[in-house]
């Protein structure tokens, strides 16, 4: 890549295991135990209020105003 992103790394239960802000590019980052693994723009995470703990719906049955296509993940509380 050649722009810094936020990774989040997301349990198969939907938790937010990790979020690793800002890598910079052609650096990685990785989490233990993380089943999906999801890519955003630098200080998206924040902007979506996206932290450790965090339940991410990742069903594919969210509505199609929510999800990647909005440019967010839905996050539920």
């Amino acid at each position: 890549m050649r722009f810094p992103i936020d990774v989040v790394f997301v349990s198969r239960a939907g938790e937010v295991l990790k979020v690793a802000r800002e890598v910079p590019p052609w650096r990685t980052a990785a989490a233990r135990g993380a089943k999906v693994v999801i890519e955003l723009g630098a200080g998206e995470a924040d902007r979506n209020g996206i932290s450790v703990g965090t339940h991410l719906d990742l069903s594919g049955s969210a509505p199609s105003s929510s999800g990647p296509a909005a440019g967010h993940p839905p996050v539920s509380g």
